[in-house]
């Protein structure tokens, strides 16, 4: 009995080092900059979120292109299953270029709630608290090429995993690591591994929504309020010019209809 117990500690105590020693060897070949959070939701809390989720998708696509918070799948796109549905709150980009001048919906209050999540977590730091998030919708098969988020971003950004357990890649100079995104989870990625890696969605194998938190950077709101004003001055501009000119319209026409009077007396 003595001996069995004594195999049974020394072999639990082998496979926990060798547990160790392979996520070691895993975490040494993640870029820097880069940490996963697991159980960072409940399930209940996560169904309950997708089904807002859900809910807010229907009435956006119903409001169409009044909304821009709403993006389907471009049809070219949708032909080799690339691209997803995007619901865009807080900050809107196209293609990976941020357009921050567009009017779009704030953070509803359930997104706010996550966001609350992850600074609790420390995850963020308040001064990292995002002001926007992109909900990607995937579908089996979908998938995104090779990208790094726009600069406009401030780093880090987070990515909360819903729906299923999916495969994201980082690429940098010939270099390839694979990370599995449990459901629940929130991946940060910071430095390297949001400036020099390149990170891409490999094709889903079952329907997944991802959750990326960002926050605006101080330039790019400060070139958006500078290119409102402009838009701003230039109507008013226009509208100063079309005023003018129907007043010149309104003389004209009274000193035609004055002349015109003087002649028949």
């Amino acid at each position: 009995s003595h001996i069995s117990d004594t195999t049974r500690l020394v072999v639990g105590t082998a496979l926990v080092v060798g547990a160790f020693a392979v996520w070691i060897r895993r975490r040494k070949r993640w870029p820097k900059g880069l940490h996963l959070f697991e159980n960072v939701l409940t399930q209940t809390e996560a169904e309950e979120l997708i089904n807002s989720l859900e809910m807010h998708a229907q009435r956006l696509e119903k409001a169409g292109r009044k909304n821009r918070s709403y993006s389907r799948i471009p049809p070219a796109f949708a032909e080799r299953s690339q691209s997803r549905i995007m619901l865009q709150f807080g900050a809107y980009a196209n293609a990976n270029r941020v357009q921050a001048t567009e009017r779009i919906e704030q953070m509803p209050k359930e997104l706010q709630q996550v966001a609350d999540v992850l600074v609790k977590r420390n995850i963020l730091s308040q001064d990292q608290r995002p002001d926007s998030c992109c909900v990607n919708m995937y579908e089996p098969q979908n998938w995104l090429p090779a990208h790094i988020d726009s600069l406009a971003f401030n780093r880090p950004f987070v990515t909360v995993s819903l729906g299923s357990e999916q495969n994201v890649s980082f690429e940098s100079d010939y270099k390839s690591v694979t990370l599995a995104l449990p459901v629940c989870s929130a991946l940060r990625v910071d430095g390297e591994a949001a400036n020099v890696w390149r990170h891409a969605v490999l094709p889903a194998t079952a329907r997944r929504i991802s959750l990326t938190f960002r926050q605006l950077s101080q330039g790019a709101i400060n070139q958006a309020d500078a290119t409102r004003r402009d838009t701003l001055l230039r109507r008013e501009a226009k509208a100063a010019a079309k005023r003018a000119e129907r007043a010149l319209k309104r003389k004209f026409k009274a000193e035609q209809k004055k002349n015109h009077a003087t002649a028949s007396n």
